[in-house]
């Protein structure tokens, strides 16, 4: 067995044919981007099954392992990691351990983080905004204020007050990313009308030119791009994830508080994760309008899916 000691000023090491198990340990902080990579050009299915006995601050830098870079939660457990090479490139597996030499751990559940505010607040500040302003497009006519996190108060819904259903996330020790959250926003429905279709432009936010690609469509519901990268996200793929979506009467007697007598529509919305930006779109048409009226549309989202 090859034994590696992690050198934390940054730098590379060679896996030959011959380290088909090794060994990689060392406690510390990076200076510089670490590389593990392979020499030569293996055949399909040539593995390597590497013990991880480590406890790395990546600060700003990548550890990465024969293509694939760790996570902030993998490089702070010890881990069993099985690298298959499928041809092209290394697919990596991290198992982290729930017991070892050193310690037990009972639980594979990370620390709940809160998405940023528009205007940066992860902290639920009395000053906090409560909004996630859409990043980019033009708002159609019809489409009032902003995606606030719900707040249930029914007296000023724009109160900077904090919410428990703001957006947020977790990255769980198995590789698994969960978020969940409860979005609000207002919309008018003019005179004659009594449906509406959610990518219509004139209740919708036109996407003209985002940063990111939004790959269903320029006419989407939500678009908010993060102040700075979240890479616990995702760090490979866009995620596209099924949500609820609900329609209630915010001209009802009960205002901007909750209740499912005002309820009148539930449909079905699609969140497009990174760990750039957010994005929500639907197509789905709402019945039983009542023309003149203001409507309020909450998304729920409690979701988990794997970074791959």
């Amino acid at each position: 067995m090859r034994i590696i000691n992690i050198n934390f000023s940054g730098g590379t090491e060679t896996l030959v044919v011959q380290n088909y198990k090794c060994l990689i340990q060392g406690s510390g902080t990076l200076a510089s981007n670490y590389t593990i990579n392979f020499s030569g050009t293996p055949a399909t299915g040539k593995n390597f099954l590497i013990f991880f006995k480590g406890n790395v601050n990546r600060a700003s830098y990548n550890f990465n392992i024969l293509g694939t870079n760790l996570t902030e939660t993998q490089l702070g457990r010890e881990s069993t990691i099985e690298a298959v090479f499928n041809g092209t490139s290394w697919d990596l597996n991290v198992y982290i351990n729930t017991v070892s030499d050193d310690w037990v751990e009972g639980s594979i559940a990370g620390t709940w983080q809160n998405i940023p505010y528009d205007n940066g607040d992860i902290i639920n500040a009395p000053s906090a905004s409560g909004t996630y302003t859409n990043t980019a497009g033009t708002e159609g006519t019809n489409y009032l204020g902003q995606w606030r996190a719900y707040k249930g108060i029914a007296t000023d819904y724009s109160a900077a007050t904090p919410s428990n259903r703001r957006l947020k996330y977790r990255r769980n020790l198995d590789g698994t990313v969960q978020i969940m959250g409860h979005l609000r926003k207002q919309f008018a429905v003019p005179s004659a009308t009594t449906s509406v279709k959610l990518d219509d432009p004139d209740y919708a936010n036109q996407i003209v030119s985002p940063t990111q690609a939004v790959i269903m469509s320029t006419e989407v519901l939500w678009y908010y791009e993060f102040a700075s990268s979240i890479p616990d996200l995702g760090t490979n793929l866009i995620q596209i994830i099924p949500c609820d979506l609900y329609v209630e009467d915010t001209t009802a007697d009960n205002n901007d508080l909750f209740f499912s007598n005002d309820k009148i529509w539930v449909g079905k919305g699609t969140l497009m994760v990174f760990n750039t930006f957010m994005s929500l779109y639907s197509a789905d048409t709402i019945t039983g309008l009542t023309a003149s009226r203001n409507y309020t549309l909450s998304a729920f989202i409690n979701t988990s899916y794997i970074d791959l």
